[in-house]
């Protein structure tokens, strides 16, 4: 506000805002703090899913059960990209889409286990395809949105703020994309 706006304000009795470092140190807080709690969510369930998609592809062999699901979650993903973050977002909102990717990930992860029964399956890797690209969606909203709350609380530009967010949280977000299963060929490993 510039100083007109403000006369006008508490000529009206309206109540100013003022900025005190304690307010600023306290929204910085809460705004690190919720970035560096979605980091760590996005990791873990990254590291969920791609793991749970591996260990499919290495215990469902029979029928090739684990690598249809694999091409089912890849087409879904494909397909709901195109159509479905916006209109789920609208509907449901970040948390539910955040919710509601968590559930697909148990329910896929259960999933495996189910053995001969591979419609089931097949079922739960459709609904984690089309989970997928909104539960991206919302995660580039949020890191988004946090950047710009902070270089507002800081008064920094957004320019300087927004990839600095996407940087940090990429890099933390890569630890879960290491491949864990050096061996792909089980077969040649030596039991002693």
């Amino acid at each position: 506000m510039d100083s007109s706006t403000q006369s006008n304000a508490a000529y009206e009795g309206e109540q100013i805002p003022l900025k005190t470092d304690a307010n600023i140190s306290q929204s910085k807080r809460s705004v690190v703090t919720s970035f560096v709690a979605l980091c760590l969510c996005c990791m873990l369930l990254n590291f969920a899913s791609k793991t749970g998609l591996k260990l499919n592809e290495n215990i469902n062999i029979y029928g090739n059960v684990g690598i249809i699901s694999s091409a089912i979650i890849t087409g879904c993903t494909l397909v709901a990209g195109m159509f479905l973050p916006n209109p789920m977002i609208y509907i449901l909102g970040y948390w539910w889409i955040l919710f509601t990717f968590i559930i697909t990930v148990v329910l896929y992860t259960s999933a495996i286990f189910m053995g001969k029964l591979s419609w089931i399956n097949f079922v739960a890797s459709g609904l984690l395809g089309l989970m997928t690209s909104p539960f991206e969606t919302v995660k580039g909203s949020f890191i988004t949105e946090l950047s710009m709350n902070y270089a507002q609380i800081t008064e920094q530009t957004t320019d300087i703020i927004i990839p600095r967010f996407f940087g940090i949280f990429n890099g933390i977000y890569q630890i879960s994309e290491k491949n864990n299963f050096q061996n792909e060929n089980v077969d040649e490993i030596e039991l002693n």
